[in-house]
């Protein structure tokens, strides 16, 4: 430690790296104490100080110049880690979970039929009256909740694991119930089309919901493009991450409304 570094303390104001992404450092100095060659500083003329002090400041400016010329080459090395993690991020994103084209229904009633590009679901609602002859509650309406939207892998979808909403309606009410068959019939076959296929093609504005990184993932086409087939597609990511693709299989049968 020489005489000065007695004399003053060095502050880190929150150095930090985060690979690929930022680097920081920041330092501030205060003195704690007089310096030991003040008494003789103050002796020599205000000039000589000054021409001494600029001379000081230039050796701080070619420190300063030398840490951001680093900086500069931290950039190269840091865009480069972050192009490693893009393609690790594109590898590991897990594989869209779907139905193969058959309908289910889950603990709560929602059915629901879904590939790798569309996900169909609806649910219907009862909605009683307590009879007082009957001294029971029947049903007096149906209400129809439906909706198709994209079925994205998990990690590009926005909220809820709930893609783009292509269509549906909510609350559709009906006092009959077969004309509310009727109805959600006609709106599975209008959407039938949509689940003919294991990974169907993807329409043009919703591609990028199917790419990460600007890269369209594995087992997927778009409309109007070649499809690359799935043997290419493994082959050229023969390192990604337990990678499984479900065979192609006709599609499901239509849900049978049971409501």
């Amino acid at each position: 430690m020489t005489d000065h570094e007695q004399f003053y303390r060095g502050f880190n104001r929150g150095d930090g790296l985060v690979s690929g992404e930022q680097l920081k450092i920041e330092r501030m100095i205060f003195h704690q104490g007089v310096p030991p060659d003040l008494a003789d500083l103050i002796t020599l003329p205000a000039e000589k100080i000054q021409a001494m002090r600029e001379k000081s400041a230039t050796a701080e400016q070619r420190v300063f110049d030398q840490l951001r010329d680093s900086a500069k080459a931290w950039e190269t090395h840091a865009a480069r880690t972050q192009t490693f993690d893009m393609a690790l991020e594109y590898l590991q994103t897990p594989q869209t979970e779907h139905s193969a084209n058959q309908w289910v229904e889950d603990e709560y009633n929602y059915h629901s039929i879904s590939n790798m590009v569309y996900k169909m679901n609806y649910r219907v609602y009862e909605d009683t009256k307590y009879d007082w002859e009957t001294q029971k509650y029947v049903p007096v309406a149906w209400e129809v909740n439906w909706d198709v939207h994209t079925n994205e892998p998990s990690k590009q979808q926005y909220y809820r694991n709930v893609g783009v909403k292509i269509a549906g309606q909510d609350r559709k009410r009906f006092k009959d119930k077969g004309q509310m068959q009727k109805y959600l019939a006609g709106r599975i076959k209008a959407n039938a089309h949509l689940f003919t296929e294991i990974s169907p093609p993807i329409p043009t504005e919703h591609a990028r919901l199917f790419q990460v990184n600007g890269q369209l993932l594995p087992g997927y086409g778009v409309e109007g493009e070649q499809k690359p087939s799935l043997n290419d597609t493994l082959t050229q990511n023969a390192k990604r991450s337990k990678a499984q693709f479900p065979a192609q299989s006709p599609s499901g049968k239509l849900a049978e409304l049971v409501v």
